[in-house]
């Protein structure tokens, strides 16, 4: 984070969110966008007749298109925006991504109040842990602490006296597989006739051979969370050269913004080796606050990470310590 955000007025924040809308529309064309603020569903169709997957190939009747295929997951808000274009078997393949994008962003959705299929998910180090932080339905953050196992906090009483706390957790993931949940988003929402340019990021996906650029993801955290989840795919323009990525994802949801560079594309294999920098989106939060955290990930490993220390910081309003007769305790948090 640039600790000079801290001190910046108003005046300054607006120029700053010009600058980087800016140096975004010098080279890059927004080519498909949804905002999901709607009741109205909305399906996606590339109109083939019959039924193709727009993943493998396959065609109805040889495959079947039963279930409801989110186009972006159900675990960051997504209720309304689905297609039919994605065959049941795919549809199950994809899950194991999302399984691990899950693993990699449960603390953070735990403590952002991201509101997925079945709610705001509960944080656990292990589903062999009775500790674990839940979200009760009027913000109050509580946090259940057994004894005898890995706490799950970092409370001092220098942290008591300032009305903060340090949450603590790990994650296992496979960081390739994080990243194809978030490229699966994107091949599903981007326009058809850019398929043709995308031909072995497929491949990737499909855990097939293929060769090419995996560049850093952007994640930022807001303090304040967005109205509504929000996608977006940006083209760099035909009159650039510069060693620019040829497509940039964007994923908002509540105070998490996600920005990432399509990776394996055809198109910037020639830039292979070489330092790759990306403006940043602007959102409407950029307009009045700064990032807390804003960072680039590297999400190119295959081998699975275990154990990965991960943790956030809280300033509530109040907190009330109670020990239960079992060997517990509960500290709940007003947010």
């Amino acid at each position: 984070t640039n600790h000079n955000l801290f001190n910046m007025q108003p005046k300054e924040f607006k120029e700053r969110f010009d600058k980087m809308r800016f140096n975004l529309e010098t080279s890059y064309n927004i080519i498909v966008c949804y905002h999901l603020n709607e009741h109205k569903q909305i399906m996606l169709s590339d109109g083939d007749k019959p039924q193709k997957c727009r993943f493998c190939g396959r065609e109805f009747p040889d495959v079947t298109f039963k279930k409801i295929a989110h186009a972006i997951s159900h675990m960051v808000g997504n209720r309304v925006l689905k297609s039919d274009y994605e065959y049941d078997m795919c549809n199950q393949f994809f899950s194991t991504y999302e399984t691990e994008y899950s693993s990699y962003m449960n603390l953070y959705h735990t403590m952002f109040m991201v509101h997925g299929k079945g709610g705001i998910p509960k944080y656990k180090l292990s589903h062999k842990e009775n500790s674990k932080i839940e979200i009760e339905n009027d913000n109050t953050i509580k946090i259940n602490i057994q004894e005898g196992e890995e706490p799950l906090i970092v409370w001092e009483e220098i942290d008591k006296a300032n009305n903060t706390i340090e949450i603590k957790g790990k994650r296992t993931y496979t960081p390739q597989n994080v990243l194809k949940a978030l490229v699966k988003m994107a091949l599903t929402i981007i326009p058809k006739d850019e398929l043709q340019n995308l031909s072995n990021t497929k491949n990737w996906l499909m855990g097939k051979s293929s060769e090419g650029c995996i560049l850093p993801v952007c994640l930022r955290f807001y303090r304040n969370p967005l109205l509504f989840t929000s996608v977006m795919i940006f083209k760099k323009k035909d009159s650039i050269y510069t060693p620019l990525p040829h497509y940039v994802f964007c994923l908002a949801y509540r105070n998490i913004v996600i920005q990432m560079p399509i990776p394996m594309v055809d198109l910037d294999i020639q830039f292979k080796g070489k330092k790759f920098e990306f403006p940043l989106i602007p959102t409407p939060l950029d307009e009045y606050s700064r990032p807390l955290v804003s960072t680039q990930i590297d999400l190119s490993g295959k081998e699975k990470v275990k154990g990965e220390v991960v943790s956030i910081g809280l300033k509530y309003e109040s907190a009330v310590q109670t020990s239960p007769k079992s060997k517990s305790t509960n500290v709940d948090f007003i947010n």
